[in-house]
């Protein structure tokens, strides 16, 4: 389902090899995020969703239904604001 939405997002935009030159992610990650066979922490979102031309996690997400989560993820765990 991620590994969806990613593609959906950087169809025409960036490929794969493109997201791992701006973000610094390994290429192996990137891969592993484009189909779909990662579970990627909330900084990797972060960045990911930066590169795909989203303003945030929660609208990378958005498909899902995680808006709740996320926001107990920021508040609870991570200690965010």
């Amino acid at each position: 389902m991620l590994g969806e939405r990613i593609r959906e997002l950087a169809a025409g935009r960036i490929t794969q090899s493109e997201l791992v030159s701006r973000t610094g992610l390994g290429k192996g990650t990137v891969s592993e995020l484009w189909w779909g066979k990662s579970n990627p922490t909330l900084g990797t979102l972060l960045t990911v969703a930066g590169e795909l031309g989203v303003g945030s996690v929660e609208e990378l997400l958005a498909p899902f239904g995680t808006q709740l989560m996320l926001k107990e993820m920021r508040s609870n765990d991570l200690n965010i604001a």
